[in-house]
């Protein structure tokens, strides 16, 4: 698995952007509260006719022979680049000589021995945006409504690649920071008497936190005129 890229800064305007990847490099989980959470308030739940089983769950059998190859994983700011998925598909940059910054990830699976063929990909993002503001989480659900849990259904994977490029603009100018971190898994929807058995393989977690600042140059410019108001 390769090691994310380093942390990015660049300014743009007035303002300083910074992104760190964070975990860097990204983990491999076998559950996560933030799937469980999301997945039960988007209504995902046993009573709805869905059950979702961790592959450290006891008896559980199903773990990946082959682990998900991390193909990028790097940090931008000001300018977002454009991204090709797996298959040649490009995704162009939305932002451009602005104050953001945000985290560029995409991994291909390549199932081997028993490795399920046919999968999903259930993905769910534990936030902070802005200073003092609560976390949040919720279940990463492109085209929510859809009556399933699927990144897939909307978002930009398949079944063999996912891609992800999340993004946070400077919301107080200069003055503003974020924390967003992803859980990703591999999903399996098995159909039991009409409801659905996922299981959820090995997974990832990965993220990155966004800082906007004054520019260096103008925190000097502040202070050298705070110094010139004091000798007055």
């Amino acid at each position: 698995m390769p090691v994310g890229g380093p942390a990015h800064s660049e300014g743009q305007v007035d303002c300083w952007n910074t992104t760190d990847l964070i975990p860097n490099p990204a983990i491999w989980v076998n559950s996560c509260p933030w799937v469980n959470q999301g997945l039960t308030d988007a209504g995902f739940t046993a009573g709805n006719g869905w059950t979702f089983r961790y592959a450290d769950a006891a008896g559980r059998d199903f773990e990946l022979a082959s682990k998900l190859d991390i193909t990028n994983y790097y940090a931008w700011t000001v300018d977002e680049p454009t991204v090709t998925g797996r298959h040649g598909d490009e995704y162009p940059g939305r932002f451009h000589e602005e104050d953001v910054g945000g985290a560029i990830f995409t991994a291909e699976y390549n199932p081997i021995g028993a490795d399920p063929v046919n999968i999903h990909w259930v993905q769910a993002y534990r936030q902070r945006l802005g200073a003092g503001q609560p976390y949040t989480v919720h279940l990463d659900d492109p085209r929510a409504g859809d009556g399933v849990p699927w990144y897939d259904s909307g978002g930009a994977a398949g079944n063999d690649w996912f891609l992800d490029t999340p993004a946070d603009p400077c919301r107080v100018e200069c003055d503003y920071n974020t924390d967003v971190q992803f859980q990703l898994f591999v999903a399996v929807d098995n159909i039991v008497e009409g409801n659905h058995v996922v299981d959820l393989y090995e997974g990832l977690w990965w993220g990155y936190t966004y800082n906007c600042i004054p520019e260096p140059a103008s925190i000097l410019l502040m202070g050298l005129a705070l110094g010139a108001v004091r000798r007055r």
